[in-house]
């Protein structure tokens, strides 16, 4: 029975992992590639603003007669890298949560009005 129950759960999980993406209408290689684009995109908007930030001190070490900023301020100020962008996936097979289920249970290939459109272009 433990073993049943703990086969069962590897299942749900499995079964629930790949219902989300029948959902939305991804394979576990676009999963990957999204992650590895993620991250990537994630780190070059944090080296963009840790550049804008880096120029911004070196002009502020220029001007002389600017009044320095308190340390209590220093410490509690945002950091430039936190402004970062959000990054977003756009997946332009997702189609929405029915329209995506209504694809994988009625794929277009076994539709009748692709069968005639193939009929006709051949």
């Amino acid at each position: 029975m433990v073993f049943l129950s703990i086969v069962s759960l590897l299942l749900a999980g499995f079964f629930a992992y790949h219902t989300n993406l029948c959902l939305t209408n991804t394979t576990t290689n676009e999963t990957f590639k999204w992650q590895d684009y993620v991250s990537w995109q994630k780190k070059l908007s944090e080296a963009r603003a840790s550049a804008a930030a880096l120029k911004a001190s070196i002009s502020g070490m220029s001007t002389e007669g600017k009044r320095r900023e308190s340390k209590c301020k220093a410490f509690f100020r945002r950091s430039p890298l936190e402004d970062a962008d959000e990054v977003v996936k756009n997946n332009v097979y997702d189609k929405g949560f029915f329209h995506n289920l209504h694809e994988v249970i009625f794929p277009p290939s076994s539709r009748a009005s692709f069968m005639q459109t193939k009929s006709k272009s051949d």
